[in-house]
């Protein structure tokens, strides 16, 4: 996977939340050393994201990953470390969602960058409590966060994913946790690896056919 020098995922792992790397599900840290960089990111896929706990960071490392694996150059990095973004030939990028929101960095990189995304092929996931590859709450999973029906008509987005994310029951509150699990929701480790990684394949399918 392509990161940029002194950055990258490696040196992210650090400050993600010490359960989630206890777990050992960092897919993308042994990939990472092993990274090809690119010149300047001309012609390459930018993965970028926000996370909060460490669970989005890895979903964009796999997303990065497969998308090498199909042959796309690619660079993955926090919204905190991306700039330049209109230099990118297609734009993945991914948030949490808290309260039915992104994180401010993650909406504060929208309104910086509106216009590259407008300009690329560009693909949107969120990381949430619930995937919408659930039968019966994943049309509703899938209106989260607030207005992104509007921003996936704006800038006219490939697809749109929601996955389900890390969920720790120390988080919610006792009535939050009984509303969870009444919804059929499991704590722990959620995340669907195979899934992520066909919607990471359609991704390079896509890049791959000349429009």
């Amino acid at each position: 996977m392509i990161r940029m020098p002194g950055h990258g995922l490696s040196g992210k792992l650090g400050h993600m939340d010490t359960r989630e790397a206890a777990r050992g599900k960092a897919p993308a840290q042994q990939d990472a050393d092993s990274a090809r960089e690119p010149a300047d990111g001309q012609g390459a896929a930018l993965v970028t994201y926000a996370s909060r706990k460490g669970a989005t960071v890895d979903v964009a490392a796999r997303i990065a990953e497969r998308l090498e694996r199909r042959g796309v150059q690619t660079l993955c990095l926090p919204v905190e470390e991306t700039t330049e973004v209109g230099r990118f030939a297609a734009i993945v990028f991914g948030c949490p969602v808290y309260n039915q929101m992104w994180p401010q960095e993650g909406r504060e990189f929208l309104q910086r960058n509106i216009e590259a995304l407008i300009s690329a092929p560009t693909w949107l996931f969120s990381v949430g409590s619930f995937g919408d590859d659930r039968p019966l709450l994943g049309r509703t999973v899938r209106m989260e966060p607030k207005g992104i029906d509007d921003l996936r008509e704006r800038v006219g987005a490939r697809d749109y994913r929601v996955f389900a994310g890390v969920v720790e029951a120390s988080q919610w509150p006792w009535y939050g946790r009984v509303f969870f699990r009444a919804l059929g929701g499991r704590f722990g480790d959620n995340r669907n690896w195979p899934e992520i990684e066909r919607w990471s394949d359609s991704i390079a399918d896509t890049l791959g056919r000349p429009d």
